[in-house]
């Protein structure tokens, strides 16, 4: 406690005995870091967000916000209307609690279709319903880039021919509308072609044509 008392009477006359000019400068040194140290602080402190996809109608997005709300998870509309953010550590769980209720709906449903029991679905309405399902859960990739406002994809997927001289090839169409000002790198198109070629069997990359 000593030391500490000599310590403070040390500085306070070496402060003392400064000119005013130098007082004025050691006090804005101060202030400086001070307010360095803070926006440190606030920048480490700071989440980044990051998108649970675009292409959301305002309903949408109202019910998004509001889920998220109810479970406690901090969420902010993007800028440009049609998504929302969520704080990348808690991405998963907001996706998980989206997921569970529903939502978005927005770009096709996915394979949440077939969680309804249909006991008379013939065999060609559950062929009708998987496409679907796959393309919703495809345009739902898609549409987590951060370039991509919308995304919708067509599958068109052949019957199975016993010959192999009939046998024709699926192929896929990928229709993006970006966000304003945004551009589709080449990279970026080679890897939707890819996600999409990969998630059909037979479907070369080649076969899937990116419309933006």
């Amino acid at each position: 406690m000593e030391t500490l008392k000599k310590i403070g009477k040390q500085s306070l006359a070496f402060y003392q005995g400064l000119s005013p000019a130098r007082r004025w400068s050691l006090g804005l040194l101060l202030v400086l870091s001070l307010a360095f140290f803070v926006f440190v602080a606030l920048v480490l402190s700071r989440d980044d967000f990051r998108s649970l996809g675009g292409g959301m109608s305002a309903e949408e997005v109202q019910a998004t916000v509001a889920r998220l709300k109810e479970r406690n998870i901090p969420a902010r509309v993007r800028d440009a209307g049609d998504g929302v953010e969520v704080p990348a550590s808690r991405l998963d769980e907001a996706r998980m609690e989206l997921a569970a209720a529903g939502l978005p709906r927005a770009g096709g449903a996915g394979f949440e279709l077939f969680d309804h029991d249909d006991l008379g679905m013939t065999r060609f309405k559950e062929q009708v319903t998987f496409q679907r399902a796959l393309e919703g859960e495809l345009a739902r990739s898609i549409r987590s880039l951060k370039e991509v406002r919308s995304a919708r994809v067509h599958l068109v997927l052949p019957q199975r021919s016993l010959f192999r001289e009939e046998q024709r090839e699926p192929s896929a169409s990928v229709m993006i509308n970006l966000l304003p000002g945004a551009d589709l790198e080449p990279a970026r198109v080679k890897g939707i072609r890819y996600l999409v070629s990969s998630a059909v069997e037979g479907l070369r990359p080649g076969r899937v044509t990116v419309i933006d």
